[in-house]
């Protein structure tokens, strides 16, 4: 099946046999939009659509049809979001929550949120208006308390939601450390895989990727050393990186023989594991786990330990699953009415100022305060055709 959105899509795609026409606006993206359903022989269908280009069309670009189903007011970010969670969801839970977000319930909550938080910010910004004359518009008493009852909303809203790094899917687990702390090792004693292990510091040259149990499905990666980096082409350098900067958690690994604070994770969620044990204990480094990929020693807990602190920050039987930067964007609303909360007794501008910045986070995730450079993070996320 072919598929063309926009304003020519009847034009170019609607004189094909086996096309079917679907009016604006009553379609996904509310355009114009033509489905061309023929045999999948290659050269058939790569004749189709090298006549289609070159009669003016162009290629979608990933998440293209979403993001005009957004633009066109089809959908809301969350929903446009809970498309692509959707299509990664691997697991029955997964499914329900991108459904329920991508049904509306998610946005039907937020707006009521943002709708009183605009009524909230406009009758401060009237009284601000107003403070040299002898009129109050806003008693100080009523900003405070229509602040709490919109921040005890959000926080009811944030109690149903679970936050991954990766939208959807199995949560991630990276190895992290330095050259030759055993991460490889530990990697295919917990994965079953081959990655070459060896004393020569270097040896993994880019990010390796399994599936584990750990109670949960868990993604394990296993990223190049921190010092290794210097000798990784650009790709392989920011594949390592982008692996740890979106992992859902960050396991430590230390060789006891060479241990070196100054890379341990920070603001993230970690578990240092001390590698090699059956080289011998350090009786002073009581914090993190001992194991051994040699023996098997101390993978078993690894595995639970894993998994524990995975199900603790995922909330097993969340209703709605969000991604980090909509967590985050949660957690800076919050802080922004905790201080509107509290600022009615400093004057009328500073609530309204922390009104403005809640407004300003929740918009980022309904998409109503949005830039482009945002979406295209967003929407190039997505698959072909979606």
């Amino acid at each position: 099946m072919i598929r063309l959105s926009g304003p020519r899509a009847v034009e170019l795609g609607g004189a094909v046999p086996g096309a079917v026409i679907f009016p604006a606006p009553r379609t996904y993206t509310r355009e114009d939009l033509v489905e061309i359903h023929l045999p999948s022989a290659p050269p058939l269908v790569d004749r189709l659509l090298r006549s289609l280009v070159g009669r003016g069309a162009r290629p979608a670009r990933p998440g293209e049809f979403t993001l005009r189903a957004f633009l066109n007011g089809r959908l809301d970010l969350a929903q446009a979001e809970a498309v692509e969670q959707l299509i990664s969801a691997e697991g029955e839970e997964d499914r329900r929550a991108a459904l329920d977000q991508l049904g509306g319930s998610f946005s039907k909550r937020l707006k009521g949120i943002e709708g009183d938080l605009l009524d909230l910010c406009a009758d401060a910004e009237a009284a601000i208006d107003f403070v040299d004359q002898d009129i109050e518009i806003l008693p100080a008493a009523d900003a405070v308390a229509r602040a709490k009852a919109s921040l005890a909303a959000l926080r009811g809203l944030m109690n149903e939601t679970a936050a991954r790094k990766v939208s959807a899917g199995r949560p991630t687990v990276v190895l992290h450390g330095l050259p030759n702390a055993g991460k490889s090792a530990l990697f295919n004693a917990l994965s079953g895989a081959d990655a070459i292990v060896s004393d020569v510091a270097g040896t993994t040259r880019d990010v390796l990727t399994a599936d584990i149990d750990a109670g949960i499905p868990v993604r394990l990666m296993d990223a190049p050393g921190e010092a290794e980096s210097a000798g990784l082409d650009g790709q392989a350098v920011r594949r390592s990186r982008d692996a740890i900067r979106r992992a859902d958690l960050i396991l430590f690994v230390v060789d006891p023989r060479k241990p070196d604070p100054s890379i341990e994770p920070k603001g993230c969620a970690s578990l240092k594991v001390h590698s090699k044990a059956d080289l011998g204990r350090d009786p002073a480094a009581r914090d993190g786990l001992w194991t051994s990929a040699k023996t098997g020693e101390g993978l078993s807990e690894l595995r639970q330990a894993i998994g524990r602190m995975l199900r603790d920050q995922d909330r097993p039987g969340a209703r709605f699953r969000l991604s980090l930067r909509q967590g985050a964007l949660l957690r800076e609303a919050e802080a922004a009415l905790l201080c509107a909360s509290g600022a009615a007794g400093l004057g009328m501008e500073y609530v309204a100022a922390d009104l403005r910045a809640a407004l300003s986070a929740l918009g980022g995730i309904s998409g109503r305060s949005t830039d482009e450079d945002l979406l295209d993070r967003i929407f190039s996320r997505f698959c072909l055709g979606k």
